[in-house]
């Protein structure tokens, strides 16, 4: 890996600020930064050691994202993931950073919640793919991780809608610019969320069995419960309807699909929220505008906070997806039903935050310990009442 890193850090080091007359030595690692966000890839954080006029400099810090595919890889260290997933990954972060991010900034600056990108270089050996994406150091620039764990406030989930919207509306605008162009450069990308709920679908039925089971005597669901169990004997067919994008619909755009708190660097006065940066676009498609609400909402809120501010985040989304271009967007009645028409995309996203498998799971005081089980119920009261 060290050779790969030399390779990608000599052919950017123009972009990083090194010029002719500087000679590439190495690549020094801070000693005091490691990562524990990524299950797919590991990441560095260092600073170039370069020579000039016979003397040893080095250059601003960057931000190293290294990717590895190989035959023995796994999600989260539990379930074999097919072949090449990774691959596609690394292909998808790529192409947005390369071809959407561009594009996207050509139309108005976007750089204020997306990281500066400088390059990437690949390899395959003995069949083994290796991948080196190279960015700003977000973390020189005063953004750390998020200071909340587990769930996030309505601070942290305002600003997170807030600057959704406002990504949501370049699509919005971009379509309305030149519908041909943007369509065929969101049709380049994998569908890298669909991959991966095929491959854990025992580990989703499980959590929708016990959901199931938690709301056996809930009075609420007892015009629904038949509904609910035609779902699960057809789950695979139900999960399919969702995942199926109008590329034609007025709320389709180009999606994150992962904005969770993890993937996601803030830069806070004091303890507020001020700003944010959104990272690792591997899983990045076209879909309805609902899909990253959904994420949002159910990757980072817990139930107490999607109760109560359900109607205030979604409208932080609406009034900022509407003033960004202030040409149309779709009505926040289209909106509200295209998120209740795809809760179901919930199930997929499960994976995101909750793939421990359930065990021996069982009530106590009637709340379900298994918190994918209890985003899997809340979600299913929205979806069939």
């Amino acid at each position: 890996m060290a050779a790969l890193i030399d390779s990608i850090l000599k052919i950017f080091a123009d972009e990083i600020g090194l010029d002719d007359k500087c000679k590439y030595l190495h690549f020094e690692p801070d000693a005091g930064y490691s990562d524990t966000r990524g299950h797919f890839s590991d990441s560095t954080i260092g600073q170039i050691a370069y020579e000039k006029d016979n003397q040893v400099h080095f250059s601003r810090s960057i931000f190293l994202k290294i990717i590895t595919d190989s035959s023995n890889a796994t999600l989260l260290g539990r379930i074999p993931l097919p072949k090449g997933i990774l691959t596609t990954n690394y292909i998808n972060e790529k192409l947005f950073y390369t071809i959407i991010y561009p594009y996207f900034q050509s139309i108005k600056r976007v750089d204020h919640m997306i990281p500066q990108f400088f390059g990437t270089i690949a390899r395959v050996k003995s069949d083994v793919f290796s991948a080196v994406l190279i960015f700003e150091n977000l973390l020189s620039t005063g953004y750390v991780p998020c200071k909340l764990e587990n769930y996030l406030d309505f601070a942290h989930l305002s600003l997170i809608m807030k600057n959704l919207g406002v990504f949501h509306a370049y699509s919005i605008e971009a379509r309305r610019i030149d519908t041909s162009t943007y369509f065929s450069l969101c049709s380049l990308f994998s569908d890298v969320v669909s991959s991966l709920t095929l491959v854990t679908q025992s580990v989703l039925i499980g959590r929708f069995k016990l959901a199931l089971k938690f709301i056996e005597n809930d009075t609420r669901y007892l015009a629904v419960r038949k509904k609910a169990n035609e779902i699960l004997e057809n789950f695979q067919d139900f999960i399919m309807e969702f995942k199926t994008t109008d590329i034609n619909s007025p709320l389709t755009v180009f999606c994150h699909r992962a904005c969770k708190a993890d993937n996601i660097m803030f830069r806070y006065n004091g303890n507020d929220p001020i700003q944010l940066k959104l990272l690792d676009w591997q899983t990045c498609h076209f879909a309805s505008l609902a899909v990253d609400i959904l994420v949002v909402l159910y990757l980072n809120a817990d139930q107490e906070t999607r109760d109560k501010y359900w109607d205030n985040l979604i409208d932080v989304y609406y009034s900022s997806l509407n003033e960004t271009f202030g040409n149309e967007v779709p009505s926040k009645e289209s909106i509200y039903k295209d998120i209740k028409r795809l809760l179901p995309i919930v199930f997929l996203v499960i994976p995101q935050r909750f793939m421990k498998p359930p065990g021996d799971l069982s009530d106590r005081d009637g709340k379900i310990i298994d918190p994918a089980a209890e985003v899997i119920k809340d979600s299913l009261y929205r979806f069939l009442e």
